[in-house]
């Protein structure tokens, strides 16, 4: 890795750091200049994350129909161009939207270069009524 390249948006903005050598620069979108987004953490994140909300079949009627060939073109498209963040959670699209991302991750044999935010809820399930739902174990 080429960490030589950084460039500052402005005074108080994090520096950003491209990953690739000055000559494919030119040539990537802004994707590329990663930030380190703490002082102490070896993680770099591309400046803009990509949501997976709509990724999946599920619930068509209130995301809208995607289809996996679309989604993968998205996931390919966006990481082609430099983007490593992407964020999805159990609940997207009935749990289609992480399926889906870690089936394009094997394919593409990218996991080393991601940035996976997710989280984790139950509340998209059905609970009996009048029980209180949570997402996390007592011990």
């Amino acid at each position: 890795m080429d960490w030589s390249t950084v460039r500052q948006l402005s005074d108080d903005s994090p520096p950003l750091v491209s990953l690739s050598s000055d000559s494919e620069s030119n040539k990537r979108s802004h994707l590329s200049y990663y930030r380190q987004r703490a002082p102490t953490a070896s993680v770099r994140v591309s400046p803009l994350c990509l949501g997976a909300t709509t990724f999946g079949q599920s619930h068509a009627e209130r995301y809208g129909e995607m289809t996996k060939e679309t989604a993968f073109k998205i996931l390919d498209t966006y990481f082609d161009t430099g983007g490593n963040f992407i964020d999805t959670a159990n609940s997207y699209r009935g749990g289609e939207s992480e399926l889906w991302f870690g089936e394009w991750m094997q394919k593409c044999g990218n996991r080393d270069s991601i940035v996976l935010a997710t989280k984790f809820t139950t509340l998209d399930e059905n609970h009996a009524k009048g029980q209180i739902a949570f997402n996390f174990v007592l011990l």
